[in-house]
């Protein structure tokens, strides 16, 4: 997977790393699906162990403390 550009608008497709803040800060990885002035959506896996079982679930700019790419190690199994 190429990882070029240098702002998430540019990774769509990709799997990134993102840091989350609400009452506890959490690190989610998944698929990048949508950017907006809004925030940014994500597809996640909900069960590591079956596989085609995701949601696409939208986080809030003011909630978003960091996005990256993911590391390989990170990524969603596929």
């Amino acid at each position: 997977m190429a990882e070029n550009g240098h702002s998430p608008a540019e990774w769509l497709d990709q799997d990134v790393a993102m840091i989350i803040s609400g009452e506890q800060v959490v690190r989610v990885v998944g698929r990048l699906e949508g950017v907006s002035d809004w925030g940014a959506s994500l597809t996640v896996p909900l069960d590591d162990e079956v596989e085609g079982t995701e949601t696409t679930v939208f986080y809030p700019w003011h909630r978003v403390e960091s996005v990256r790419h993911a590391r390989e190690d990170e990524r969603p199994s596929s």
